[in-house]
């Protein structure tokens, strides 16, 4: 590996290893970004060069006896998320969510919908925040280090 792919990597280390839940911007999740639909989570995207990864955490209702969704007993779990990107040529970004159903809207949140895949139920969102931290931190912060040059991984925070 040459002189600028070993920085490059270090960069990507030394950034996941220093960033912190409050330094994530969540935003809220509607479905197919149209605000009528109601909020139904959070979404946070964290990018780094053209590979990014965007966590989506999504409320979970409890259920009556007979099997029904009630949002008005509060929510149940927040259910995590991750979805993986990778040959990105800029930043990954959604449109604000609107009021507009009309189909080229639908069509353009139909990435914002698809959430990845499963990660854990989360009692609180505090602990699905935080755990979106740390899936992030373990392959950009810890699995990348290996790729660091011997001698160079032992100056790393």
């Amino acid at each position: 590996m040459n002189e600028t792919e070993q920085r490059e990597i270090r960069e990507t280390v030394e950034h996941a290893r220093s960033l912190t839940a409050d330094r994530l911007t969540w935003k809220p999740y509607f479905p197919n970004n149209m605000l009528q639909n109601g909020q139904e989570g959070w979404y946070c995207v964290l990018q780094k060069g053209d590979h990014a990864r965007k966590y989506t955490i999504t409320f979970q209702y409890p259920l009556d006896e007979e099997g029904l969704s009630r949002p008005d007993w509060g929510i149940d779990r927040y259910i995590l998320f991750e979805k993986l990107y990778f040959d990105l040529k800029g930043p990954l970004t959604y449109p604000e969510p609107h009021e507009d159903d009309s189909w080229e809207m639908l069509t353009a949140a139909d990435d914002l919908n698809d959430f990845g895949g499963f990660v854990y139920a989360h009692r609180t969102l505090e602990d699905a925040k935080k755990r979106a931290l740390r899936q992030w931190q373990a392959v950009f912060g810890y699995a990348l280090s290996h790729l660091i040059e011997d001698g160079e991984a032992e100056e790393l925070p």
